[in-house]
């Protein structure tokens, strides 16, 4: 369970509570039976949104209204940017495509530095 525990730390640059707790349950609802009811339940629709706003990103190349969601998906993809070993080789090539082509760029515009210059 090292994924979401390193989110919470980085998300909480310059975040408030809400985005830290997304970042901490982005993948409950993704990865167990819950809900996304259940997450709002427990830890409030404001944590839900942000959630429930992060596979809404995926593949659509547009930018969310809520900037905390996009905010969470550069240090989500960091992370996984830093564990991609395991990943299969095309899968590998194109996340890495889309970090760089997409991903790296926003994190510039957005003032990101932290997740453009990582180096793991």
């Amino acid at each position: 369970m090292t994924h979401p525990r390193t989110r919470g730390p980085a998300a909480g640059a310059e975040c408030g509570t809400a985005t830290i707790c997304a970042a901490l349950l982005h993948d409950v609802v993704e990865d167990t039976d819950a809900a996304l009811a259940d997450v709002a339940r427990a830890s409030g629709a404001e944590v839900a949104a942000l959630v429930d706003g992060l596979p809404a990103l995926d593949g659509t190349g547009r930018s969310p209204a809520d900037r905390r969601i996009l905010r969470l998906k550069l240090f989500d993809r960091l992370h996984n940017m830093r564990t991609i070993g395991h990943v299969d080789p095309a899968k590998r090539i194109a996340r890495s495509r889309e970090t760089l082509e997409i991903l790296v760029p926003t994190a510039r515009v957005l003032g990101l530095g932290l997740v453009e210059r990582d180096d793991g």
